[in-house]
Protein backbone atom coordinates (compact mmCIF):
# COMPACT_ATOMS: atom_id res chain seq x y z
CA UNK A 1 0.00 0.00 0.00
CA UNK A 2 1.31 2.93 -1.25
CA UNK A 3 1.98 5.90 1.71
CA UNK A 4 -0.99 8.40 0.67
CA UNK A 5 -3.09 5.23 0.61
CA UNK A 6 -2.26 4.50 4.02
CA UNK A 7 -1.93 7.87 5.76
CA UNK A 8 -5.94 8.30 4.02
CA UNK A 9 -6.99 5.05 5.47
CA UNK A 10 -5.25 5.95 9.35
CA UNK A 11 -7.15 9.46 8.80
CA UNK A 12 -10.45 7.76 8.63
CA UNK A 13 -10.23 5.49 11.31
CA UNK A 14 -8.88 8.01 13.67
CA UNK A 15 -11.99 9.69 12.57
CA UNK A 16 -14.15 6.64 13.95
CA UNK A 17 -12.55 6.62 16.69
CA UNK A 18 -13.11 10.15 17.79
CA UNK A 19 -16.77 9.88 16.66
CA UNK A 20 -16.62 6.66 18.88
CA UNK A 21 -15.59 8.51 22.02
CA UNK A 22 -17.76 11.36 21.55
CA UNK A 23 -20.65 8.82 21.67
CA UNK A 24 -19.23 7.27 24.81
CA UNK A 25 -19.02 10.35 26.39
CA UNK A 26 -22.48 10.86 25.79
CA UNK A 27 -23.51 7.38 26.71
CA UNK A 28 -21.43 7.50 30.09
CA UNK A 29 -22.91 11.52 30.88
CA UNK A 30 -27.12 9.81 30.12
CA UNK A 31 -26.30 7.41 33.15
CA UNK A 32 -28.79 7.82 36.57
CA UNK A 33 -26.56 8.67 39.57
CA UNK A 34 -26.63 5.76 41.92
CA UNK A 35 -26.51 5.87 45.92
CA UNK A 36 -22.99 4.28 47.14
CA UNK A 37 -22.59 2.23 50.02
CA UNK A 38 -20.42 4.20 52.99
CA UNK A 39 -17.35 2.15 52.00
CA UNK A 40 -14.75 1.46 54.71
CA UNK A 41 -10.78 2.17 54.12
CA UNK A 42 -7.43 0.86 55.63
CA UNK A 43 -5.20 3.94 56.21
CA UNK A 44 -1.80 3.58 57.21
CA UNK A 45 -3.99 5.60 60.06
CA UNK A 46 -6.60 2.70 60.56
CA UNK A 47 -9.76 2.49 59.21
CA UNK A 48 -11.80 5.32 57.71
CA UNK A 49 -15.25 5.65 56.70
CA UNK A 50 -16.55 6.92 53.22
CA UNK A 51 -18.56 9.30 55.16
CA UNK A 52 -15.96 10.38 57.44
CA UNK A 53 -13.68 11.49 54.38
CA UNK A 54 -16.90 13.87 52.71
CA UNK A 55 -18.96 14.65 56.02
CA UNK A 56 -22.83 14.54 55.09
CA UNK A 57 -22.61 14.54 51.33
CA UNK A 58 -24.95 12.35 49.09
CA UNK A 59 -22.15 9.06 47.82
CA UNK A 60 -24.06 8.96 43.96
CA UNK A 61 -21.42 7.58 41.52
CA UNK A 62 -22.21 6.88 37.56
CA UNK A 63 -20.35 3.60 37.22
CA UNK A 64 -22.63 0.80 37.21
CA UNK A 65 -20.55 -1.73 36.97
CA UNK A 66 -18.64 -1.42 39.83
CA UNK A 67 -21.31 0.30 42.25
CA UNK A 68 -18.73 3.04 43.64
CA UNK A 69 -16.90 6.20 41.63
Amino acid sequence: MQYTETATKLAQYRQQIAELRNRMRELQQSIEPEEVADYEYSTAGGKIRLSELFGEKEYLVRSPQHGQG
